[in-house]
């Protein structure tokens, strides 16, 4: 989801910028021919990190997921078409293997009452999931290779938010 956002900042950036230019108005820039002010001594400029750890002290700060910060390093990595559909397969199958790790973690702790709603209540997550696949195939486009990472975001989204949910509840049983 986060690239979705980056790309759509960036094509309102771009259009700000294209904006600006065909206005052909005059530059704001000053002229420092005409300007009184002293120079300003040079800063001392001290290498940038990388983008790895960059990404990796940002994740940690905000709390993010260590699947969601691989999804990020991967797609900042390789952010071809290509590469975001093998990030986001990556992510996918990390996300679902959380769901049945939590399924599985929560079905061997339930007493069986509760292991009985758990298992319906999951066929009817896995009926939601596959309805909303498909709504998410109809809504977005076809046509054009950027739907595709889109597409499969979207996707990316409702496994994540049900393997938390799961993942909650055996964390939530662990402190009892």
């Amino acid at each position: 989801m986060r690239f979705i956002l980056n790309m759509v900042c960036v094509l309102f950036l771009a259009s700000g910028s294209l904006l600006a230019q065909s206005t052909n108005k005059p530059s704001t820039k000053p002229n420092p021919k005409l300007s009184a002010a002293p120079k300003a001594a040079k800063p001392v400029v001290k290498p940038a990190p990388s983008s790895d750890d960059t990404a990796s002290a940002l994740s940690r700060e905000a709390g993010e997921h260590p699947i969601d910060t691989k999804l990020n390093t991967c797609l900042e990595k390789n952010p071809s078409t290509a590469g975001m559909i093998q990030c986001l397969d990556e992510a996918y199958r990390a996300w679902d293997g959380l769901l049945n790790t939590s399924y599985n973690g929560l079905l061997a702790t339930l007493k069986p009452a509760q292991q009985t709603k758990l298992r319906n209540l999951q066929r009817q997550w896995i009926t939601f999931r596959d309805a909303e696949f498909a709504f998410i195939n109809d809504f977005y486009p076809t046509q054009g290779t950027m739907w595709v990472p889109v597409r499969m975001s979207e996707r990316v989204d409702v496994v994540k938010s049900r393997a938390l949910q799961l993942s909650s509840y055996l964390e939530s049983l662990k402190t009892f």
